[in-house]
């Protein structure tokens, strides 16, 4: 699966945090894409999990579920995906890897919301 092939591609971005924040700045357009609003919210808190680890708020974090959440999004990004984004309905292979992603690393976002509550001070 392409997937696997942006996992390789996710290791470079382990502790670089340059290229973290410019796959985040990247990703912002797809945020107002017709075919990845069903996605919206859970492609945000991927860029907002991104930002606080590149900046160094988010220490906690697994590193194998961060490696799936940069792969995931390396292949929405790509333009050359198993259903080019192009072609109608070519984000449904994005929005399911998205949730893929998402699946598989729900502890960790869950943790992740957790740091963030406390962060805002809610107390949830």
């Amino acid at each position: 699966m392409e997937i696997h092939l942006s996992s390789n591609k996710a290791r470079s971005y382990l502790n670089n945090a340059g290229k973290m924040l410019n796959l985040v700045s990247y990703l912002q357009p797809y945020l107002h894409k017709d075919g990845l609003k069903d996605a919206k919210e859970d492609i945000k808190l991927l860029m907002d999990y991104i930002s606080d680890v590149a900046k160094g708020n988010y220490i906690g974090y697994n590193v194998n579920r961060f490696l799936i959440v940069i792969a995931a999004l390396l292949y929405v990004i790509d333009p050359i995906d198993m259903v080019p984004d192009f072609i109608v309905g070519g984000f449904i292979d994005d929005a399911t890897v998205i949730g893929w992603a998402i699946t598989k690393v729900a502890q960790e976002l869950e943790d992740y919301r957790l740091y963030r509550n406390e962060q805002n001070g809610c107390n949830e």
